[in-house]
């Protein structure tokens, strides 16, 4: 007798399907970051005042470079999103190639070219061989 065998399984990759998700929390939390939410809500479980002369200037946003490292598809909306606000972007990716939402996209080894210039670095890359201990 035949041994049934069970219909072959269809593997597939949803890669950039949770990129909106993604680049909308980042944004979040950079423009929480920049103007100090976490010391307003620190200081609010306190039950404390906080003087805003105490927390540290908060210029506009518009302006501000966001270098983000890991083009792909979640660094690209983050980039779109950032973009819309008035920031300049730098992508960074293992092969440039231009983008209408970064000012520019460059190698992975330029980073450090970009680096000191930067008000937000973002990793969007994936956890590899080759991105850990960066």
């Amino acid at each position: 007798p035949l041994k049934r065998r069970p219909p072959p399984v269809r593997l597939t990759n949803a890669a950039g399907s949770n990129a909106k998700p993604i680049a909308v929390s980042v944004l979040a939390a950079i423009l929480g970051i920049h103007r100090g939410f976490h010391i307003w809500a620190h200081a609010q479980a306190r039950k404390e005042w906080t003087d805003k002369r105490k927390v540290h200037d908060r210029p506009d946003i518009e302006g501000l470079h966001v270098v983000i490292f890991g083009f792909g598809a979640i660094g690209e909306e983050l980039a779109r999103l950032c973009t819309a606000l008035g920031m300049r972007v730098t992508g960074v990716r293992r092969s440039p190639a231009a983008s209408p939402h970064a000012a520019a996209v460059i190698a992975e080894g330029q980073l450090a070219t970009v680096l000191p210039d930067a008000d937000f670095l973002v990793v969007t890359a994936p956890l590899t061989e080759a991105t850990r201990g960066l």
